[in-house]
């Protein structure tokens, strides 16, 4: 019996436990598990630092739209804002599917290299205060 199984089954008391298999609280379990948690907290810090980001004065001076109507800045503030929740869940059609025929690996390599194009453009966008970049672009940061 492993160190990990030992602890968890002194700490929980559950009688399913007792039947499990070492197996399922070994390291590969839980660094899938911290993985996915890490993926879970990166897209809300993503969404929450976005919001926060749209309402700087510093940012909607550099993108133009800080002296327009609070109704336009709401709206384009939405607007960025769900196009980051609709590219993330368009995603998840689009990569299933890349996985299916080419493999974890190249998706994976594939998401990598599309958030690195996403960021530069994104960051490049601010050169000009061009904001059809960043309401364009914000999608691929999380792909």
């Amino acid at each position: 019996m492993g160190v990990t199984s030992k602890f968890l089954r002194a700490i929980v008391r559950n009688e399913a436990m007792r039947t499990d298999p070492d197996e399922i609280y070994g390291w590969r379990v839980f660094t899938l598990v911290f993985s996915a948690c890490f993926g879970g907290m990166l897209f809300g810090w993503d969404t929450g630092s976005i919001g926060g980001i749209l309402t700087m004065p510093a940012f909607q001076e550099k993108f133009h739209y800080a002296h327009s109507s609070p109704k336009a800045k709401s709206n384009m503030n939405q607007n960025i804002v769900s196009t980051l929740q609709a590219g993330c869940f368009a995603a998840c059609f689009f990569t299933s599917w890349v996985t299916d025929r080419y493999g974890r690996r190249f998706a994976l390599i594939a998401a990598g290299l599309l958030t690195i194009v996403g960021i530069v453009f994104q960051a490049a966008s601010a050169a000009e205060g061009t904001l059809a970049v960043i309401a364009l672009l914000v999608p691929f940061e999380v792909a």
